[in-house]
């Protein structure tokens, strides 16, 4: 389910990030110039893995895309875990949550968002095998 959506600024959503744990909002992320693509996952969920997998492979042949995960379930320390044990290093990570409305329908993850240069909303989907890179290439 899913798909390419009509122009929606993505909310300006408060997160902390995986990293050092520092409150942040999207907006020092997104909708300053570059893409995103944003995996939302919980570690809970086997499919998270492969899903994170793949944006960070992506992240090392695109450098004008922001490749960003969003951790909706679990806490800073839990979260800084499973990325370590998962291999990601070069994706910016944060812990957060999002608008319900953004086709996230009964709590589906691993979820792909895709925002152009201006933060508006161009994908989103639960099909995070999805190659939306083409989206923004």
């Amino acid at each position: 389910r899913g798909g390419t959506m009509g122009k929606k600024k993505f909310p300006d959503i408060s997160m902390v990030s995986s990293l050092d744990g520092k409150k942040t909002k999207l907006s020092k992320v997104a909708g300053r110039g570059q893409p995103v693509i944003m995996v939302v996952y919980s570690s809970d969920i086997p499919e998270s893995a492969p899903a994170l997998q793949s944006l960070e492979e992506q992240a090392f042949s695109k450098d004008h895309i922001i490749f960003m995960a969003l951790n909706v379930e679990d806490d800073v320390a839990a979260t800084q875990t499973y990325l370590r044990e998962q291999g990601i290093r070069k994706v910016l990570a944060f812990n957060g949550k999002i608008p319900k409305d953004y086709g996230i329908e009964d709590g589906r993850l691993p979820f792909h968002i895709v925002l152009d240069e201006e933060g508006n909303v161009l994908h989103a989907s639960e099909d995070t095998t999805a190659n939306v890179v083409d989206l923004v290439a």
